[in-house]
C-alpha cells in the first residue's frame, strides 16, 4: 500500500513541531503498523538521510526492541468462554503497563511511543484507563491507534 499522503502529512507535522500525541489509523494488517514503525524510525534515526534503516535505532524499531518503544496488541481474555476462542481482547492491565511505560522518559529517542494493535479491542475498562494519556500525555508522547473499526 502507498500511503504517501499520510507519510508527509506526518513529515511536515514533526518537522514544524506540530505532531500531534496520538494518531488513528484504520484499516488492517500489517502494512500500517510497519508504516507507523517507519515513521517512528524517521523520528528517532541518527543519521541525515532518514529513516536509513541502518543505524541502531531504526533497527531496533524494526524489531520492535527499541526501549522507547512500545507495542500492544489484544490477547486471548481470561474471562472469555473456552468456546469463544475468537474472542481477544486489549485488557485493563495492559493500559497500565502503557501508563507505567509513559511515566518514564525516553531512553534513546526522541518521544516514548506507543502502537496500540487493533485499538477497537479494548475492554470498556481499558478504554476508560486509557482515556487519560489521551486527555493528558506526559512529556514527549506519540499514540498510534490502529484499528480496523474507526467508529
Amino acid at each position: 500500500m502507498n500511503y504517501q499522503k499520510q507519510w508527509d502529512f506526518l513529515q511536515t507535522k514533526h518537522e514544524t513541531e506540530q505532531l500531534a500525541h496520538a494518531y488513528l489509523f484504520s484499516g488492517k494488517g500489517n502494512d500500517i503498523k510497519d508504516f507507523a514503525k517507519q515513521f517512528l524510525q524517521y523520528i528517532n534515526c541518527l543519521e541525515k538521510k532518514k529513516p536509513c534503516l541502518k543505524c541502531s535505532n531504526c533497527l531496533m524499531i524494526g524489531k520492535e526492541a527499541f526501549p522507547d518503544l512500545m507495542v500492544i496488541n489484544s490477547k486471548q481474555s481470561e474471562s472469555s468462554e473456552k468456546n469463544e476462542k475468537d474472542m481477544m481482547e486489549i485488557e485493563v492491565k495492559q493500559v497500565r503497563d502503557v501508563q507505567n511505560f509513559l511515566s518514564y522518559k525516553s531512553y534513546y529517542g526522541n518521544v516514548k511511543a506507543v502502537i496500540i494493535e487493533e485499538a477497537e479491542r479494548m475492554t470498556m475498562e481499558a478504554q476508560n484507563c486509557f482515556l487519560k494519556n489521551l486527555e493528558e500525555p506526559k512529556g514527549k508522547t506519540i499514540i498510534f491507534l490502529i484499528s480496523s473499526k474507526p467508529d
